[in-house]
């Protein structure tokens, strides 16, 4: 994943292109043919003409044609002593082509495999145990009951957890399945559960020792397992609910027998002794019940992004409401559990209905900001203009005047001023009205980056002139900060006033004292620094890189995490007001993280160029090209959106059918 090792990793390719008598043969699967196309770029390949996909070198291999899967099969069985009917093969076969016309190998060896392991040799017992889709959840379940009833919560959480909810299987090693089994009380039973799924051929053991990774077998079996097993995991946490109401009823049948007791005298003494034994019971229990609850959201959110990536986007409204509506009924949720099932319900509603977008500028959108109350944004673009924005989308005003495009935008603290920063060398701030207050001008190249102080009375500036620059709010300059040897990117003040971060192309992040004093260089990144963020405690720094990476520090220059996700350059970091999470924009999606580095969740898989946190957190802005999107984070409008959503759905679709009546039914007018 390290694009310096790729570059190593391709130029051993190449020497070994160029000797004699070595023929290099790669196998992959087609949606990875872009790392070949970065081999090309990267390093010269004269001897094929540098053109790596010519047809004479890139060879398909794909499914079977239908009479070529017959061929296999009677050969297999043949081999094996496993004697099929010609009529049972002539229907497995067309059953497993389906609409595309073509058999998978992988379905076809899972189907097979079922086949014989059941002993099903005849059309009419193939038609009684079928079709094939029974045949491949029967092949997992049996997989499955091999772990032994005791294991089998934790062999589908681990199945679970090699998908993903692009219908991919990443590559985990065995710490990832530990801190991923951990949070469920399911380690213990890893080493267990991984031998047998293993052994059994439906996970690949990629490495032996102390770096072993998994990864399951193909991407065939992502959605069964996301879809399947997930209802099965959302019975057990309803079922432990069941468990647990009746253990409060018993709680609350206990207290009114202490309350009894507590007024006869004589038994004040058992009564204050139960009172404790009664309080620890309590505690427990509502632990435990915060715990299943969280579990049974949980299991609701993950069932949602199965069905999303199924394309089952009613169902998935559904799931996503039906998790929304327990998170709204429940308190102590944590932060990243609540992100998720925002994120989800925004996904499902995003699928059925896009969200909020307003687009009147006539060129790319380069910045966006909030106005501290969260009613405006500001946005600036390289059309040379500013625009102010209700949430709604209804366009409140354009500033002009610049001569240049505008490269980025910042609201002061109070709401009154907006400062702009321009490729004209200058700095610009300006009322809300329109009318420009003061040009600030001393760089000698485009600005980059501005940022407000928290109290408003200072401006700092980066410029692709290398510097960094301190303003009064009146215009006066106070300090030119100087150390960058390439261009600066963003400048941001840290929420307590005290310091100043700055990012630059040349590969560093730099800590600045207010007096201009450098207190710290910090280095680790491959390409240029992007982005830097303070976290609103001001004891963390967000650091956003061309080399696809962020990076969480401490304010003495100690790495904390490498976030990795992101599959092009990192363009913009916002932290939430509470600190929780991390937004991140790239040339390739918009993502959420934990503060401890956990991807939570992915918006969009579109390139963005900015992203912004409101300063109440119930909404995150993100531009792309000329496009401003609404994500909305508050619970209250996505459950009222989501059900309109379904409410339309129903009234509009007369001819329902009866799965999707029954689904709509789910949340029901009461809800709408």
């Amino acid at each position: 994943k390290d694009p310096e090792k790729r570059k190593i990793f391709y130029k051993f390719l190449q020497e070994c292109l160029n000797t004699p008598y070595v023929k290099v043969i790669l196998s992959m699967q087609e949606d990875y043919i872009h790392y070949l196309l970065e081999w090309n770029r990267f390093v010269p390949l004269e001897l094929i003409n540098n053109n790596i996909l010519d047809k004479d070198i890139l060879f398909y291999f794909g499914n079977f044609s239908p009479t070529d899967a017959k061929l296999v099969i009677e050969n297999f069985t043949k081999q094996a002593h496993f004697y099929l009917d010609p009529a049972l093969i002539e229907e497995l076969v067309n059953d497993l082509a389906g609409e595309i016309g073509e058999v998978r190998p992988i379905e076809l060896q899972v189907v097979g495999t079922q086949l014989q392991e059941e002993n099903i040799t005849t059309l009419a017992q193939y038609r009684q145990s079928g079709p094939k889709a029974k045949l491949v959840k029967r092949f997992l379940e049996e997989v499955i009951k091999d772990c032994g009833p005791e294991n089998e919560h934790a062999a589908r959480l681990l199945l679970y957890f090699l998908t993903d909810e692009n219908g991919t299987r990443p590559v985990k090693n065995k710490l990832e399945l530990v801190k991923s089994l951990s949070e469920l009380d399911e380690a213990d039973k890893l080493d267990l559960v991984l031998e047998i799924l293993v052994k059994s051929g439906l996970v690949f053991q990629l490495q032996k020792g102390s770096t072993e990774r998994y990864q399951l077998v193909h991407d065939y079996l992502v959605a069964f397992i996301r879809h399947d097993y997930l209802v099965a995991f959302i019975r057990q946490q309803q079922n432990l609910l069941v468990n647990f109401e009746k253990q409060r009823k018993e709680l609350l049948k206990r207290q009114a027998e202490i309350a009894q007791l507590r007024k006869q005298r004589w038994f004040l003494a058992i009564a204050v002794a139960g009172g404790v034994t009664l309080a620890i019971l309590a505690s427990w229990v509502e632990v435990q019940r915060r715990r299943v609850v969280t579990s049974a959201i949980v299991a609701h959110t993950v069932f949602s992004e199965a069905l999303l990536a199924s394309d089952q986007s009613v169902e998935a409204l559904i799931e996503s409401l039906k998790a929304a509506k327990k998170l709204h009924q429940s308190f102590g949720i944590q932060a990243d559990t609540r992100i998720r099932v925002l994120i989800a319900l925004q996904q499902a509603l995003y699928r059925m209905q896009r969200p909020k977008h307003f687009e009147k500028h006539n060129d790319n959108i380069t910045s966006v900001s909030f106005s501290p109350n969260s009613k405006l944004i500001a946005s600036a673009s390289a059309d040379k203009t500013l625009k102010l924005w209700h949430l709604d989308g209804t366009l409140l005003k354009t500033l002009e005047g610049d001569s240049s495009l505008l490269t980025s935008v910042s609201f002061s603290p109070d709401g009154q001023l907006i400062a702009s920063g321009s490729a004209d060398n200058s700095i610009k701030l300006w009322q809300l009205d329109g009318t420009l207050l003061k040009t600030l001008k001393g760089h000698t190249d485009a600005v980059t980056s501005v940022s407000f102080s928290p109290d408003g009375q200072l401006i700092t500036s980066g410029s692709t002139d290398n510097s960094i620059r301190l303003w009064r709010l009146e215009g006066t300059l106070i300090k030119i900060l100087k150390g960058h040897t390439d261009v600066v990117t963003s400048v941001s003040f840290s929420p307590d006033g005290k310091l100043i971060a700055s990012g630059s192309v040349d590969h560093s992040i730099r800590l600045w004292q207010l007096d201009g004093t450098l207190l710290k260089i910090i280095k680790g990144h491959t390409d240029a620094v992007t982005s830097v963020s303070f976290s609103p405690d001001s004891k963390l720094i967000a650091s956003g890189s061309a080399d696809h990476t962020i990076r969480f520090w401490q304010l003495d220059g100690t790495p904390r995490a490498i976030l990795k996700g992101h599959n092009d350059g990192v363009t913009s970091l916002s932290f939430s007001p509470d600190g929780h999470i991390l937004a991140s924009a790239g040339t390739d999606s918009v993502k959420l993280w934990s503060r401890d580095g956990t991807l939570l969740e992915t918006l969009d898989n579109f390139g963005y160029k900015q992203v912004s946190f409101s300063p109440d957190g119930k909404v995150l802005v993100s531009a792309r090209d000329k496009r401003i999107v609404i994500w909305s984070l508050d619970l209250d409008e996505l459950l009222v959106r989501g059900c309109n959503q379904a409410r339309d759905y129903l009234t509009t679709h007369p001819n329902l059918s009866e799965r999707e009546r029954h689904l709509c039914d789910d949340i029901g007018p009461q809800h709408w």
